[in-house]
């Protein structure tokens, strides 16, 4: 694969991703609008537990999904149609498999969190029945979805992120459709259920299409032991990562309901729909980047190092753009979005924001960690986080009765504590071979950067609040106010940090100098 035909790649894979949450990110918000102004908090918690519950269920998954992807980077690249096929036959019958035991979790999973369903037996019934709607959604995915991993393997990425546009983008209208007509949940879910195996019908008679010999029959589909010993440690490895970000983040919604009450989950659900949107925003782009780096690695792994500071750079601008716009921005968006009502204290809101910008900026090691098939070396990681977020979580919320800020701050302890210094240290070391040391350097950079935005964007949304009362001046004060703090806080670092200074002198001035 020739460097021009792999930028173009990358720029497709990332863009359209972005195109892809930007168009989402506005979707989104209009549905969340809706369904707040016709169903109000207490449905709105309800949405947000239930697709927390099945977020948790998809653990199931294992992992496997990562595995397959990275055992099919070598035989795409070679053209070994027959091994293309054992991998995917594979695939097909672990996830079926899967599927059915979703199943069985989904329905042990209801009467765990059934007394937190309460109102009249009409109500009762139609979560229940809402409820099982999500989890066959989340179930039938599971027989459909697993053919979308060739075209990530193969760095066509943007095909699977155009048919999630497509039929995201129709559900999402139909919902606010069926919000207005007859402002029923029951329909709500329904709605979601049926676009999301439409969806996953038509990518998998696209992936037919394309790939044409996957449906030639074999007589074995029976894999070498070396082969399957590598899936079968990837798997571990990546189900470690998974059960780490699945119960860190995913089980939120879940204590909240429990320690505080499930109108509290709907206003941290709003908070959480922001950040889960930049999140995702970022996550898009960097998951264009995974197969790219995959191939690089075995033909040009003398330039990784170089790579991943320059990508981490990146990420590190990222990260200053976006907690600067989600500490000056979200409190006054809320507001003028849908109302003081939805405000959460600023000791919670701060929170938010620092967990965030741990989040964006875990970015770049856990894509190398996915490309460079390091899952199995850190597969204790997250055990160790788990262990850590449920112990804290239980400890400030349940004995120190501090509610939501207890359940927060038991996610940020438990990341900081190990994954986020463990994580570079695993790509550094098992990766690239060099010292660790020289890490350190990039994160006391990072660490002074990220914390002179947040002061700088705080002190002017204190000062825009005393200029102005009007909330329509206050927000665009406060853009102005990001946008000038991360610029200068971005061209320091262009200029002052090695890092800096050779990013701008390989991408930038060549850039400018080649127009």
């Amino acid at each position: 694969m020739d460097k021009r035909f792999r930028r173009k790649t990358i720029m497709m894979n990332s863009l359209s991703g972005l195109i892809v949450v930007l168009v989402n990110t506005v979707m989104q918000f209009l549905n969340r609008t809706v369904f707040i102004h016709y169903l109000g908090k207490t449905y709105l918690g309800y949405n947000g537990l239930f697709s927390n519950v099945l977020g948790v269920l998809s653990l199931t998954e294992l992992g496997i999904g990562s595995a397959i992807i990275f055992s099919l980077y070598k035989p795409l690249r070679e053209g070994n149609k027959l091994l293309i096929i054992k991998l995917m036959y594979l695939f097909k019958k672990i996830y079926a498999l899967i599927g059915m035991i979703v199943l069985f979790l989904g329905i042990g999973a209801y009467f765990l969190i059934k007394n937190q369903i309460t109102g009249s037996a009409d109500k009762v019934a139609e979560l229940t029945i809402t409820y099982f709607l999500f989890l066959l959604g989340s179930v039938s995915a599971y027989y459909l979805t697993y053919k979308r991993s060739i075209f990530d393997a193969d760095q066509k990425a943007y095909k699977n992120q155009l048919n999630f546009l497509v039929f995201n983008s129709l559900s999402s209208i139909v919902q606010m459709l069926m919000l207005i007509l007859f402002k029923d949940f029951l329909l709500y879910a329904g709605v979601t259920t049926i676009f999301n195996v439409t969806g996953n019908i038509v990518i998998a008679r696209q992936v037919d299409r394309e790939y044409p010999f996957l449906s030639t029959k074999l007589t074995s589909y029976k894999l070498d032991d070396i082969l399957l010993g590598q899936i079968k440690k990837l798997t571990i490895g990546n189900f470690s990562n998974k059960l780490g970000t699945v119960v860190v983040y995913g089980t939120d919604n879940i204590f909240i309901s429990i320690f505080v009450g499930i109108s509290s989950v709907g206003l941290y659900s709003n908070y959480a729909l922001i950040v889960n949107t930049l999140v995702s925003m970022v996550s898009r782009a960097f998951s264009g980047l995974t197969s790219t780096i995959g191939v690089m690695k075995t033909k040009e792994s003398q330039k990784n190092l170089k790579n991943y500071r320059s990508i981490q750079m990146v990420n590190l601008f990222i990260t200053i753009i976006c907690i600067g716009g989600l500490s000056g921005l979200e409190n006054t968006f809320i507001q003028l979005w849908i109302g003081k009502e939805y405000i959460l204290p600023a000791s919670i809101t701060n929170i938010i924001v620092i967990n965030f910008a741990i989040e964006i900026y875990r970015r770049t090691s856990l894509t190398y960690i996915d490309a460079y098939g390091l899952a199995w070396i850190q597969r204790w990681k997250s055990i160790i986080e788990v262990i850590l977020n449920v112990t804290l979580s239980l400890f400030f919320a349940g004995i120190l009765k501090w509610g939501l800020l207890g359940i927060l701050m038991g996610t940020t302890i438990s990341i900081v504590v190990f994954p986020l210094w463990y994580e570079p240290y695993v790509v550094y070391k098992y990766g690239f071979k060099v010292n660790f040391r020289e890490y350190g350097k990039f994160a006391l950079i990072a660490l002074i950067s990220i914390a002179c935005e947040y002061i700088l964007v705080l002190n002017g949304r204190t000062w825009s609040s005393q200029i102005t009362q009007n909330l329509v001046i206050q927000f665009l004060m406060n853009i102005i106010i990001v946008i000038l703090s991360s610029l200068v806080i971005i061209t320091t670092l262009l200029y002052v940090t090695p890092d800096g200074r050779e990013l701008w002198a390989k991408y930038i001035r060549k850039g400018d100098s080649q127009q």
